[in-house]
């Protein structure tokens, strides 16, 4: 979310509060650096793995040297769930009862 720089300049102490240089200062620094600070505090959501998706999910097994192939070594599973060019397995309404 977005930080607007109020809390900021109410934090200017009496002393300074009535200077109108310092407090334009003070703001422009912080509308300056405002978008570097929200993009920072983005990160926790942007590399949390809950929200991967696509390309990052790819990308993350290859560091982890994970690939999303299930191994499939159980006999009742037809073979041609592993051959891509088979085309979809054939169902069978007597297995589902």
């Amino acid at each position: 979310m977005p930080d607007t720089n109020e809390k900021y300049l109410e934090l200017i102490t009496s002393e300074y509060a009535t200077k109108e240089l310092f407090n334009a200062y003070v703001k422009a620094f912080l509308d300056m650096i405002s978008p570097a600070v929200d993009c920072a505090n983005s990160f926790n959501e942007i590399f949390k793995l809950d929200n991967a998706v696509g390309d990052q999910l790819d990308k993350l097994g290859a560091l982890l040297n994970l690939t999303r192939e299930l191994p499939v070594s159980d006999p009742d599973i037809p073979s041609v769930l592993n051959d891509p060019l088979a085309g979809p397995a054939p169902i069978s309404l007597e297995s589902m009862t």
